[in-house]
């Protein structure tokens, strides 16, 4: 059986389809790494077109499918996708009771073994389109949905999502149901679960804009505790969220700001709301330049950027995935350079764009704006040095290009209109042109359409 993919056509006519989405998830996970799958519970319910026909993604083992009541033929799943039909305006309830599969490919619900004490620790990575692989889903950044996530996990387990934990009742064979709040309305690849025998550290952030308390806390294998150097850490993220806060001009979105340093991990981090996880690659077990001391505090502003712009204020589909990325790599290195000790973060910036310029004059390259993001797998293929450096790199000279007021007061405007929301490259254009009295369409298509390095010829006249 192969990988899902999802075309961007298919969820443009999903998402005309579906609205007022709400997902109740249960997980029962095991300690047993020899266990190849778990069993997971989705209540999805929702409005839509009157007597509509669409599909869940899921991928998994089997799975039985009630809508609305009515138990559908095993056929209504091929193994990837959930087809229903027969859809009501509103008030439709799709519960799915299936098997998924433990990954060890640092996708879905990853599983590792700490060789030190033979202790299981899981994490999910979801992003760009993996959310199904844990849980029956809409699996599309514009389908956001509110989730209330429990768990059924071993006793001495923590488990960490987007939302603060409620409540735990004891299970069957000594274990623990963990009922976690329910989630902000976000898209589906920023779900997360994080659960095993992680130990912990916790500090508070005071807002100046609000006068309130949010929790931080670190999680960490009980073999990385050690190497975990939590006073820096929590130093540059309380510095990075008051930074934030003014410059958006808007209170930190999310109950609680969770890190959790994970092993096997595919990327640097992942920016969960609420529950970021970063490669364990950042604690450090030695002495370390200060360059990488640089680098973890860029990933720690980087992430944090994307829980307003990202996760509150979401990409429609995977063509402005340079916005997102761009926009958290360049806010990351103002926010290093005027709120934290670290000084190298222009430095590193040139460095990194340097290396988006040498894949820019290859036969692979292609612009900063994804030209072909057509489907998901072809999205994958765009996490790369042009839409991070040269992304950034860009931004920088918009920023200049515009001022720092008009370009501030543009972010604003556009986190104010479409937080909770998605949004795309011409939406953001247009609050910075309304703040800075600039039509950036020209600019837009001669430097984010176009791939390819500028090339200066003098023409000397003696």
């Amino acid at each position: 059986m192969g990988v899902d993919v999802l075309s961007q056509s298919d969820a443009q006519k999903r998402a005309a389809l579906i609205r007022n989405v709400r997902y109740a998830v249960h997980l029962d996970l095991s300690d047993d790494d020899t266990r190849p799958t778990f069993t997971s519970t989705t209540v999805a319910k929702f409005d839509a077109a009157d007597g509509a026909s669409t599909f869940l993604n899921f991928e998994g083992t089997s799975a039985e499918v009630w809508v609305n009541g009515r138990k559908l033929d095993p056929s209504a799943f091929d193994g990837k996708r959930i087809h229903i039909d027969g859809l009501m305006a509103t008030g439709n309830e799709v519960k799915i009771v299936g098997q998924a599969e433990y990954h060890s490919d640092g996708v879905g619900l990853h599983r590792v073994t700490d060789p030190t004490d033979g202790e299981v620790y899981l994490y999910t990575h979801f992003e760009p389109f993996d959310s199904h692989l844990v849980f029956a889903s809409f699996d599309q950044p514009d389908l956001k949905a509110r989730t209330t996530m429990s768990v059924t996990a071993p006793a001495h387990w923590a488990v960490v999502g987007n939302a603060p934990g409620l409540r735990d009742e004891p299970a069957r064979d000594g274990r623990t149901i963990h009922h976690l709040a329910t989630t902000k309305p976000i898209s589906t690849y920023l779900d997360a679960v994080i659960a095993g025998p992680y130990v912990h550290v916790t500090s508070t952030y005071h807002s100046s804009l609000t006068g309130k308390d949010t929790e931080l806390g670190l999680y960490v294998r009980k073999s990385m505790l050690p190497y975990l150097e939590k006073d820096e850490i929590f130093d540059v993220m309380k510095k990075g969220l008051g930074y934030y806060e003014d410059f958006f001009a808007m209170p930190y979105p999310f109950p609680k700001y969770d890190q959790i340093f994970v092993a096997e991990s595919n990327m640097g981090a992942m920016e969960n709301p609420g529950a970021v996880t970063f490669n364990e690659s950042l604690l450090f077990r030695g002495r370390v330049s200060d360059r990488m001391r640089n680098q973890r505090a860029e990933v720690i502003l980087h992430e944090m950027a994307h829980m307003w712009f990202g996760d509150m204020v979401t990409m429609k589909w995977w063509d402005d995935l340079w916005l997102n990325e761009s926009f958290a790599t360049f806010m990351s290195v103002i926010a290093q350079t005027d709120a934290t000790q670290f000084d190298q973060a222009w430095r590193m910036l040139l460095q990194r764009t340097q290396g988006a310029m040498a894949l820019d004059q290859m036969p692979t390259t292609h612009p900063i704006y994804a030209d072909d993001a057509s489907d998901t797998d072809k999205a994958r293929n765009n996490f790369d040095a042009i839409t991070y450096g040269k992304g950034a790199a860009t931004l920088r000279q918009l920023y200049e290009v515009v001022g720092h007021d008009a370009f501030r007061d543009g972010v604003r405007s556009y986190m104010k209109k479409y937080q909770w929301g998605n949004a795309m490259l011409v939406d953001f254009l247009g609050e910075l042109s309304a703040a800075s009295h600039r039509d950036l369409t020209t600019w837009a298509n001669e430097w984010l359409k176009t791939p390819g390095v500028n090339t200066l010829t003098p023409d000397v006249t003696i």
